[in-house]
């Protein structure tokens, strides 16, 4: 089973048909530095993507994707995500709380250029 890796996201891949995909890390250096930069932005003590972790479609937005839902090489998660209790039913309720601004056309460097990505890559 396949759980989102984004702290405070509860979403999981079930059996039964679901309009969520889950993405694992990707090859590209810096996008997948961009992917835990994301990730330590909502918990600093979060330490990234491994090889077996996926962030669900849940945190891309609508541009992230090509058609047929492929995600994009570059696609950076921006949404994000918290649990809250409802009080009539005491269901967690998902709710987008935040979406993080980011510079599509601005690159940035993670380190030098013999650093690895917080990703276990393949």
């Amino acid at each position: 089973m396949r759980k989102c890796n984004v702290p405070g996201c509860a979403n999981k891949q079930t059996r039964q048909k679901s309009e969520l995909s889950f993405h694992s890390c990707p090859s590209n250096y810096i996008v997948a530095g961009q992917w835990t930069e994301f990730l330590q932005s909502i918990d600093s003590d979060h330490e990234g993507m491994t090889e077996y972790s996926y962030i669900c479609s849940a945190h891309f937005s609508d541009t992230c994707y090509k058609i047929l839902g492929r995600l994009l090489a570059d696609a950076v998660p921006t949404i994000v995500i918290s649990k809250s209790s409802s009080n009539e039913s005491n269901k967690r309720v998902m709710e987008v709380v935040e979406v993080v601004e980011s510079e599509p056309n601005k690159r940035q460097r993670f380190g030098t250029a013999d650093a690895k990505p917080s990703c276990s890559l393949v």
